[in-house]
């Protein structure tokens, strides 16, 4: 029962924690400025080896900014359906708990994920990035009520209906 118990708990809390040590692991030198540059320009040459990668660094510098805002806004976004899966536990209607404590997790973690950049020599914290991390939670969150509205409203709309 009690292996049972730290599965459940391994399967739901587990992903979460991986993503959450892989955001920080971004936020070190392993996220600098050209490290996403050098996987920018790795990934146009596996994608359209037959077009020329581009040379300008104006040009280079606004494809490395908008992919790591991307990057911002996916991260979190994940972090946040991570979170409200680990917090639900399963159950099939949506807690208040659930959505009060997802959000109180990722404004907790942005601002750890800040305090670790502002260790970093090379790494800074600006506000576009908390401006990109809450579009993330915030797509989720709409996303995560919707669909539990749905549900809700199938299961008001088919109760009582014999099942085939």
């Amino acid at each position: 029962m009690r292996t049972r118990k730290f599965l459940r708990a391994f399967l739901y809390a587990g992903p979460l924690l991986l993503w959450m040590a892989a955001i920080y692991a971004s936020s070190t030198h392993l996220g600098r400025y050209e490290q996403s540059l050098a996987l920018i320009q790795a990934a146009s040459q596996r994608l359209a080896p037959e077009s020329p990668p581009p040379s300008d660094q104006g040009e280079l510098f606004q494809i490395n900014d908008a992919a790591r805002k991307l990057a911002h806004v996916f991260a979190f976004g994940i972090l946040t359906l991570l979170a409200v899966r680990a917090i639900q536990w399963g159950e099939s209607r949506l807690k208040w708990q659930t959505v009060t404590g997802s959000f109180a997790l990722c404004v907790l973690f942005a601002v750890s994920d800040a305090l670790i950049r502002i260790r970093e020599p090379d790494r800074h914290v600006r506000l576009d990035q908390f401006v990109f991390n809450g579009i993330g939670a915030l797509l989720v969150f709409l996303l995560t009520t919707g669909y539990f509205g749905v549900k809700y409203w199938e299961d008001f709309l088919w109760e009582g209906r014999p099942d085939p």
